[in-house]
């Protein structure tokens, strides 16, 4: 969505097609919450709803390319290098290697291995006025002889504009406070939340099973965001906003409530 709203091709205001399933390379793809034919939906309603079909159709508008492209951006498919050993790349397709199903699993995340700490660092950078801030872990290190060295400096890249991050977050809202929205429960009373839930089968020796692993990953407050948070988890059932949202909540709250961040004084806002 960040992609499409940097290259133009989509305004909040943009309705696309979220009756399904579509059938890309033989395979369906359908949404949890399906919704009636011929309905279309804003770009935050998609968000609110985790529509995969809407997700798809503006993925359509970017082309594999630039899917890749932003990707990267994002820090998806490198490591971090957060200072601690043994750090994963997660893995990316670049569109070479793009199967005919691939235009439907790819936008939805089902064919990108991330790690949580890459994930938070994407969030990050839409938190950060479209600024990507690598994180670090590791301050410093001490050799047997006492010689303290200070960690390099976090890399930094610009990723979105900034107006394009801030309304990246202003849809993000949705999926918290609109009706049905699937993150609902990772509100925070007092402040604006901007977030995502995730959802996907596991995958347990090469094959999907009816287990789940599950995130919510957002941030607050929303007008002017303090604080990231990622919260996953593998569960035998239930989805982000069953699971995980409700810990964001709670550890959200905490790290607010303990840094002292004032409340929001503005309420969050009215979606078409």
């Amino acid at each position: 969505m960040a992609a499409a709203l940097q290259e133009g091709l989509i305004t909040a205001r943009t309705t696309v097609p979220a009756s399904g399933p579509l059938v890309r390379g033989g395979t369906p793809f359908a949404d949890e919450h399906p919704q009636p034919a011929g309905t279309r939906l804003t770009i935050p309603q998609v968000l609110a709803f985790s529509s995969n079909v809407g997700t798809i159709a503006v993925a359509d508008r970017l082309g594999p390319q630039r899917i890749f492209e932003y990707q990267q951006r994002f820090g998806l498919g490198s490591v971090t290098r957060e200072g601690m050993p043994g750090e994963s790349a997660g893995r990316l397709l670049p569109p070479r290697q793009w199967s005919p199903s691939a235009s439907g699993s790819v936008p939805i995340g089902t064919s990108v291995d991330a790690t949580l700490l890459q994930m938070a660092a994407g969030y990050g950078a839409i938190a950060n006025d479209g600024t990507y801030i690598a994180p670090r872990l590791v301050h410093s290190t001490v050799d047997a002889g006492g010689t303290v060295t200070l960690a390099s400096p976090p890399e930094t890249r610009r990723v979105l504009s900034p107006g394009v991050a801030a309304e990246v977050r202003r849809m993000l809202e949705a999926v918290v406070v609109l009706p049905g929205a699937t993150g609902r429960r990772a509100a925070v009373p007092g402040y604006r939340v901007a977030g995502k839930t995730g959802t996907v089968d596991r995958l347990v020796d090469g094959q999907y099973t009816s287990a789940n692993a599950v995130s919510f990953i957002g941030m607050a407050p929303a007008e002017a965001p303090r604080y990231v948070v990622a919260v996953s988890a593998a569960v035998p059932e239930g989805a982000g906003g069953d699971v995980a949202a409700p810990i964001f909540s709670d550890i959200m709250g905490l790290t607010l409530s303990r840094y002292r961040v004032p409340p929001s004084t503005t309420r969050p806002p009215a979606y078409e």
